[in-house]
């Protein structure tokens, strides 16, 4: 980058002139010039210029990560396009991945921060969300291996259960830690004390500060029913999960307030929500598998949260209230999620739900063949919002 630097500063796009003084590779004297702006132009413009960059194709490559090295704070908006070139270009995507991981490996924490999810969503292996290497949670050997499916007696109810064990052989919870594992070595899993339910987080948010547990989005498996507490129908869910506290005295006193970026991940949620591709993200998931985003009516709380539900319809996100439209479109949730009163505690679900009979019996196969694939595709949108903080 800095051999592009020897040239005449912008005058505005199309009148760059540039001393090339040497190609980076391939690169020709106009790749060079169009670099020369990337690392000039404001900001806001800088889009502008993704097209006409990658269309240089491989020669970019090369070239875009000697741009990050002479210019960290492009990173994250170098990682995305190179994401979005390997998603149109079959031909390149393994040398947009390995130069994706390169600006990671060699820049800054904030591009590691966008590396991880980026690399996620294209199914490569990730690197770790920290400069620190990362050693994956110890699982013992045999845990899982004896899960035998879900069982009668485990819906609303944990007495008498395995299947929310961090280790044992008859667990359900290891089998699919194992599997998110494959994503970010620092997941783990944790069973719910009082519900029969376990949460698939990253240690590094999850147990980050007291109270993150609930603070802290995190992936989900429930096994719901009836019981003393609740008439939930007996079914299993698995999902994304994200809270919003509430402004009440003991409440700010107990978590923090929930606009409070370090403590919540909600604000992190609702201001990914600007993000057209992180949207498409969450579209693509609810489309591969039947999701639904709002309320779930969980075990018995007797309330719901936000009063709608919704789920594609023809492309588009429609709420619903019944049978009543309450809002089309991710601009129009997130101005609803806004709106919510700060007296409310908000539970906002992204899930699907089984029939108990139906996942008892599918047996063993059913944590990988129903449980897993949702969770594996929500998991680059969480990681998302845990990297944006």
């Amino acid at each position: 980058m800095k051999r592009f630097l020897q040239g005449e500063r912008r005058r505005g796009l199309g009148t760059v002139v540039v001393d090339d003084g040497g190609s980076v590779g391939a690169a020709s004297p106009e790749l060079g010039a169009l670099l020369l702006l990337l690392a000039t132009v404001a900001p806001d413009t800088r889009i502008t210029l993704r097209e006409p960059i990658l269309a240089h194709g491989a020669n970019a490559l090369d070239a875009l990560v000697e741009t990050v090295d002479d210019r960290p704070d492009l990173g994250p908006q170098v990682i995305s396009w190179l994401e979005v070139l390997a998603g149109r270009d079959a031909k390149l995507k393994t040398s947009a991945i390995a130069t994706i991981r390169s600006i990671a490996t060699h820049s800054s924490d904030l591009s590691i921060r966008y590396a991880t999810p980026a690399l996620v969503r294209l199914g490569a292996a990730a690197r770790p969300s920290s400069s620190v290497e990362r050693k994956a949670a110890s699982i013992p050997r045999a845990a899982g291996l004896e899960w035998p499916g879900f069982q009668e007696h485990e819906f609303g109810r944990n007495e008498g259960t395995q299947w929310r064990s961090v280790d044992e052989p008859t667990s359900l919870a290891p089998i699919l830690t194992r599997e998110l594992q494959q994503l970010d070595r620092d997941f783990i899993s944790y069973g719910v004390t009082r519900s029969p339910e376990i949460h698939f987080a990253v240690a590094r948010r999850y147990k980050s500060g007291p109270e993150s547990g609930v603070t802290a989005s995190k992936l989900v498996v429930y096994a719901h029913g009836p019981n003393d507490d609740s008439r939930a129908p007996r079914q299993v869910v698995a999902g994304y999960y994200i809270e919003r506290g509430d402004d009440k005295a003991e409440s700010i006193a107990t978590y923090g307030s929930p606009d409070n970026v370090l403590r919540w991940d909600w604000p992190l949620f609702i201001a990914a929500l600007e993000d057209p591709r992180f949207c498409d993200g969450i579209s693509g998931v609810m489309r591969k598998h039947q999701l639904r985003v709002g309320d779930y009516l969980d075990a018995g709380r007797g309330w719901r949260s936000l009063g709608w539900t919704a789920s594609l319809e023809e492309g588009e996100i429609v709420a619903r209230d019944a049978d009543e439209v309450v809002f089309r479109g991710w601009p129009a949730m997130q101005e609803r999620l806004i709106a919510v009163p700060a007296t409310q505690w908000i539970d906002l679900h992204i899930w699907r739900a089984w029939p108990a009979e139906e996942a008892i019996g599918a047996g063993q196969p059913f944590a990988l063949e129903a449980l897993a694939p949702v969770l594996l595709d929500l998991a680059p949108l969480y990681l998302e919002i845990v990297g944006r903080r």
